[in-house]
This record gives C-alpha cells, structure tokens and sequence, in this order.
C-alpha cells in the first residue's frame, strides 16, 4: 500500500519536471536517476582471492546463485 504512495509521488514530481520546469533540470533528473550505483564490494573466489575480470565474476554469482537455490 505504501508502494502505491510513492509510486504516484515520483510519477508527480517526474510530470512536473516535464512540464513545468526548463529542461537544464530534467536533463539533470533524468542523468541522476540512470546512474548506476556500486551495492558491495567485489567478489571474492573460494580461496579468498578478489576477481578482476569479468568470466570470474560471473562465475563466482553463478556458484553464489546455485549454492542458494539448491
């Protein structure tokens, strides 16, 4: 229900940028919201070593994924 809320708030503020505002802040609401942002620290294989490339990293989620699931 709160969800619902918030929901109709951004759906507010984001018609409001659009049409009451110049378009230097949309530009800049719209850069801010596409950005993408780091949620934890890099992945670390079974033997304790950070991964660097990507095919290691993968792997390492995969067996993270597959350990949950199973």
């Amino acid at each position: 229900m709160c969800r619902d809320g918030i929901s109709k708030v951004k759906a507010q503020l984001e018609l409001h940028l659009v049409r009451y505002t110049k378009s230097k802040s949309l530009y800049r609401y719209a850069d801010q919201k596409s950005k993408i942002k780091d949620n934890g620290p890099p992945p670390v294989n079974k033997t304790g070593e950070l991964v660097t490339t990507d095919m290691e990293k993968s792997d390492v989620l995969n067996n993270h994924l597959s350990y949950e699931e199973g």
